[in-house]
């Protein structure tokens, strides 16, 4: 598994994977808001743009480059990224869930994190999401509180760069 940056040669793949995300129903988590855009072209304008301040990833195979899944680095929390969010956002494809790629993605990405100057980071998600409770949280990921927000329990978790390399096994 590698993280790369989403170029125009990976305009196809980008496509099916969102439309597979749309066909189940599934929320696009850590694409940037990729399902919001009306041609991938645009997303890949919009994202570019963004660098210096979020950051943007493909999760692909390291030996078939097939893309697993997306990841986002927001460089500086908002209000809003703060309950909601994080630092850190990913989606697997439904099909790769569950052979631990969100856990070598996470850890891939807190490397970049710490490449960028960031001492710790926040990922949150819904109290209900069972497998992304169990990567955070096995990648060191400490509870700082549950809060409400649209009806929903957030998990908010901290996670501190200099530690990670004896907390993420």
């Amino acid at each position: 598994m590698q993280l790369i940056h989403p170029e125009t040669e990976h305009i196809a793949e980008i496509a099916a994977f969102r439309q597979e995300f749309i066909d189940c129903q599934d929320i696009l988590h850590g694409t940037g808001q990729l399902a919001k855009f009306s041609s991938i072209e645009k997303w890949l304008t919009t994202i570019h743009k963004n660098n210096g301040q979020k950051t943007q990833f493909l999760i692909v195979g390291k030996d078939d480059r097939r893309l697993i899944g997306m990841l986002h680095v927001q460089h500086r929390l908002s209000e809003f990224d703060t309950q909601w969010g994080g630092h850190i956002r990913y989606c697997i494809r439904n099909s790769e869930r569950g052979k631990g790629f969100a856990k070598k993605a996470l850890i891939a990405s807190l490397d970049y994190c710490q490449d960028i100057g960031l001492k710790r980071v926040l990922l949150t998600c819904n109290s209900e999401n069972k497998p992304s409770v169990r990567v955070i949280e096995s990648c060191g990921g400490k509870l700082e509180n549950t809060i409400r927000l649209n009806r929903k329990n957030i998990k908010r978790y901290w996670i501190p760069l200099n530690e990670k390399e004896k907390t993420c096994l």
